[in-house]
């Protein structure tokens, strides 16, 4: 199992949380807000199976690419759409 954690734009987090849960990928959002100018952004906790991985990948990079279409954002080379970490999960732990 792997966790991604993805801090993506507040403009694409709709999109993005839509098709991830269609395509039955689990996903937690927390709002958050940061960076140089402060816009708001959206970080996302997706749980998905390592055998998925490139898979969910792949929707993240399209659902991406469609958003800033419609949009009608041009690709800027300074500021990207979604930052994205992978991690290994660790075991499950309750207390």
């Amino acid at each position: 199992m792997k966790m991604l954690v993805a801090v993506v734009q507040d403009w694409a987090e709709e999109a993005i949380v839509q098709t991830l849960t269609q395509e039955q990928y689990r996903v937690t959002k927390l709002t958050s807000s940061g960076g140089f100018l402060r816009q708001g952004s959206t970080t996302l906790f997706i749980g998905v199976e390592e055998s998925d991985l490139t898979n969910c990948l792949n929707k993240l990079k399209q659902v991406c690419e469609e958003s800033e279409a419609s949009w009608k954002r041009e690709k800027d080379d300074k500021t990207s759409n979604v930052t994205l970490f992978v991690l290994d999960e660790p075991p499950l732990m309750t207390m």
